[in-house]
């Protein structure tokens, strides 16, 4: 069985290379075919794949664009399960393996617990990832994991892609919960923003995702957003203070203004400070 690994890269020099080498781990990546699809980068992402042994086939687009980076690793992928990896996460090629087996019984994707980290993060950054975290959707859906795995049925069941930032929404709410899984015993790594401005600008391309999905059509089911007794109840848990749930009501709302004052075309909206050395 060949497990493929689609992995869209804009201007992911820097960080490419980490997952690529945990992706060949020491086995050299066996069972797996990897296609990092290069698109609109100005950096050298397409020579460090190209250099990579692990990185079986490398596209080059000068389209600047997810959705197009996912279709045409989607045309050049063989092999089920697949899975789609952001190129600035960290999986071993073991976890992608674990998690295919997940891919039985009726479950038709799949998607890792996360590693998040935010040692080198703001205060502020801290305090809205540890609301964050504790929310049902984000702990129990398979959004905002950076790597999600589906097989050939689920593949059928996300095709053709809607052209939205949310991407791994559309999948989460593709299917019903006994159709998902979430490993926990399989980790992705993910670098949380390290400051105010490059949270506040990944939750505006979060907003705007939600927003596009929202609208739809994009044949999913209809999204169930955060509310305040999600957050309310993270206290009570206390898994949460009363002053990080302040935070993350204070960093969502400017985000969800930003999102509906902002063109959707008006370019990218990425951290940066993740990506940091």
């Amino acid at each position: 069985m060949t497990i493929s690994v689609v992995v869209p890269a804009y201007n992911e020099g820097a960080v490419l290379g980490r997952l690529l080498d945990a992706l060949a781990g020491p086995d050299g990546g066996a069972g797996l075919q990897v296609v990092v699809v290069c698109n609109g980068c100005s950096d050298d992402t397409e020579e460090v794949a190209r250099r990579h042994p692990i990185a079986a086939v490398v596209v080059s687009t000068p389209v600047g664009s997810k959705h197009g980076a996912l279709v045409l690793g989607d045309q050049r992928a063989q092999g089920f399960p697949r899975f789609y990896v952001d190129a600035d996460v960290v999986v071993t090629g073991d976890g992608v393996r674990r998690l295919a087996e997940q891919l039985h019984g009726g479950r038709h994707a799949v998607a890792p617990g996360r590693d998040l980290r935010t040692e080198r993060s703001a205060w502020v950054v801290r305090a809205y990832y540890a609301v964050w975290q504790h929310l049902p959707s984000v702990r129990d859906g398979l959004v905002g994991r950076g790597v999600l795995g589906v097989d050939e049925e689920g593949f059928a069941r996300i095709t053709p892609r809607p052209d939205v930032l949310g991407d791994d929404l559309v999948v989460d709410l593709a299917f019903a919960p006994q159709e998902k899984v979430v490993d926990d015993s399989v980790r992705a790594r993910i670098e949380a923003p390290r400051t105010v401005g490059d949270l506040v600008r990944r939750r505006v391309r979060a907003q705007q995702g939600n927003r596009q999905v929202d609208r739809g059509p994009t044949g999913a089911s209809p999204r169930t957003g955060t509310g305040l007794s999600d957050v309310t109840r993270t206290v009570r848990r206390r898994a949460a203070s009363p002053a990080q749930a302040a935070v993350f009501l204070a960093v969502t709302l400017v985000g969800r203004t930003l999102a509906a004052r902002r063109s959707m075309a008006a370019g990218w909206l990425r951290d940066e400070s993740s990506r940091a050395a």
